[in-house]
């Protein structure tokens, strides 16, 4: 049960930090493309490569706080349901060429996020 409570803090927050996060990008670049959730997960990418690899390879946090900073506040931070749904609908309006673009410029730095966030936990 306690751990159930520090992934409902965790995720509490990884949802406000999402919805600010994504705001300010929308409100920057606008919202013709979903570059809100694209910039949310790629940050997430990166910030749970880094902390699964330092974890690792480095530093030792106790399992609760990493169930917190993983399953809670990034699980909540990434928005993978919501990259689904903005390209589901890009495709519904018929803006396929966005939607496509979406998909694979995410998927893409997703990976490249991770890889650079492993790396990046590695050399410290």
């Amino acid at each position: 049960m306690q751990k159930i409570l520090f992934v409902g803090v965790g995720g509490f927050v990884g949802a406000v930090l999402r919805y600010l996060i994504s705001g300010l990008v929308y409100e920057t670049w606008g919202v013709a493309f979903p570059y809100g959730t694209l910039v949310v997960n790629v940050v997430g990418a990166f910030i749970l490569g880094f902390i699964v690899s330092i974890t690792n390879e480095h530093l030792f946090i106790s399992p609760d706080l990493k169930i917190v900073l993983t399953v809670g506040v990034l699980g909540a931070f990434t928005t993978f349901s919501t990259f689904c749904y903005e390209s589901m609908s890009l495709i519904q309006t018929g803006n396929t060429l966005r939607a496509t673009l979406n998909i694979f410029i995410s998927v893409l730095l997703g990976l490249i996020f991770v890889f650079i966030g492993i790396k990046t936990g590695k050399l410290i």
